[in-house]
């Protein structure tokens, strides 16, 4: 299955089927009419939603996280067809243990023996670009090798180039002007993210900026035996942060657990403006002390300087309806391309977001932590839903960095309504977002921001 020419064939074959399935119903409805269209136009999106989501699991490689990405950033995509894709688990079949020795071989030009003293065969992980094991020193240090697939790059190269065929061909057709948008954030995140020397990178950077606080552990880098394919870094004990267990055996209060988490993070993307980008629960643990410890940095972002001083201006246009500052502004930030609808585009979403904000936040989520989908059918999704597709995708866009801190606080909230399912997370990151706004001087402008102002002052 990672046989170029398999890859071709099996999204050749799903492409041609939608395609045609598509046309036959188009053809039919001119005679059968719009709601013909409308009705067998749904359960198409549907089916191919699904089948779509089944193919990128068979395929693994960067397809799986093609899929997440688009779940996030493809906002003109149809809803029946888009949440099939937020289900895609990155997880990838292990590969035999001599594979993975080989791989370490070839990367120490030695045999393992004389790096390491053992080494787990069972893996820890598997996921699409890597595989996870434990080991242990000469001197009996207990580490974590997190081992490439072989070949990754080459097959990273083969799927980008099917994903940008695919994507221009689908613009072509139906006339999207913002998929090779999308495929360009797909190929910047997938590169950075098979460079584990960027990786080890990351985890030095975030751990020497948080290295004040005491509530917070990181791995440690171990330079010397790691590099583009291997990264050895130190072996952490704990438990996963929604382990309810551990909190009562441990006596760890899982309030404070919530307000160190914010905190961290917050320091990462408003003071560092760099930051962990994946802190799904699986990422997270917390030891027998009560630290915060995070793992695997493939996704990283960055906040830029940019994005920092001109958001109070984005806030204050939204909650205004200053129409034409919000134009401005979200072309400032990369969120939009002139075009003739985004004027008028950008006045239905600042009306359709204020009313939004007047709902109530605690219906976010659900009790387990995930997304309550019937919150989501608000004004916004609805101006979505209601926008043509091709005058969406020609007027917005969103940058991968964007998609990223969503996500980022998206997991989060999730994680704090799991360990306080009644609080609102605003409790804890409100009075944050305050003192970072306070220390830049720029409070004055929550004074002007309407409702939006409102929910961050009280």
């Amino acid at each position: 299955k990672f046989r170029k020419g398999y890859r071709i064939k099996k999204v050749a074959f799903y492409a041609f089927g939608f395609l045609l399935s598509f046309y036959s119903i188009k053809f039919l409805s001119l005679l059968l009419g719009k709601s013909f269209y409308n009705r067998n136009l749904s359960i198409l999106l549907d089916e191919k939603g699904r089948k779509l989501c089944l193919l990128f699991s068979e395929l693994e490689g960067l397809f799986i996280k093609t899929g997440q990405f688009l779940s996030i950033a493809g906002f003109f995509l149809p809803e029946g067809f888009k949440k099939h894709l937020e289900g895609l688990q990155d997880s990838a079949t292990p590969k035999p243990f001599s594979e993975i020795e080989n791989s370490l071989c070839n990367h120490f030009q030695n045999p393992t023996l004389t790096f390491f003293k053992n080494i787990e065969e069972n893996p820890l992980a598997v996921a699409s670009i890597a595989q996870v094991h434990r080991a242990w020193l000469l001197d009996g240090t207990p580490v974590v090798l997190k081992i490439q697939h072989a070949h990754i790059d080459k097959i990273a190269e083969i799927d980008l180039k099917i994903i940008s065929k695919l994507t221009y061909w689908l613009g072509r057709l139906f006339k999207f002007d913002g998929l090779d948008y999308v495929y360009k954030q797909i190929e910047e995140l997938i590169l950075q993210e098979i460079d584990f020397e960027k990786e080890a990178n990351s985890v030095m950077s975030i751990s020497d900026a948080l290295s004040d606080e005491p509530s917070w552990l990181f791995p440690k880098v171990f330079p010397s035996l790691s590099g583009k394919k291997v990264l050895v870094m130190s072996w952490i004990e704990g438990k996963k942060i929604t382990d309810n267990d551990h909190f009562l055996t441990g006596n760890i209060d899982p309030k404070l657990i919530v307000e160190r988490l914010w905190s961290g993070f917050c320091r990462m993307i408003f003071e560092n403006g760099f930051y962990h980008a994946d802190p799904h629960p699986g990422n997270i643990l917390i030891n027998k002390n009560g630290q915060i410890c995070l793992l695997d940095f493939g996704a990283v972002s960055t906040l830029s300087p940019l994005f920092k001083k001109e958001i109070p201006g984005l806030i204050i246009a939204f909650s205004t309806m200053d129409s034409q500052k919000l134009k401005k502004q979200l072309i400032t930030l990369g969120f939009m391309v002139e075009s003739p609808s985004s004027e008028l585009l950008v006045i239905k979403l600042a009306s359709a977001l204020n009313e939004f904000l007047e709902k109530d936040l605690d219906q976010l989520f659900d009790p387990k932590g995930a997304l309550n989908p019937s919150f989501w059918k608000n004004p916004v999704s609805n101006i979505v839903m209601k926008t043509g597709l091709k005058e969406l995708s020609s007027s917005f866009r969103i940058p991968k960095d964007y998609v990223l801190l969503s996500r980022t606080f998206s997991l989060l909230l999730g994680i704090s309504f799991i360990l306080r399912p009644r609080e609102n997370p605003l409790n804890y990151l409100l009075p944050i977002f305050k003192k970072y706004i306070n220390e830049q001087g720029t409070s004055q402008w929550l004074k002007e921001a309407g409702v939006i102002g409102k929910n961050i002052i009280g």
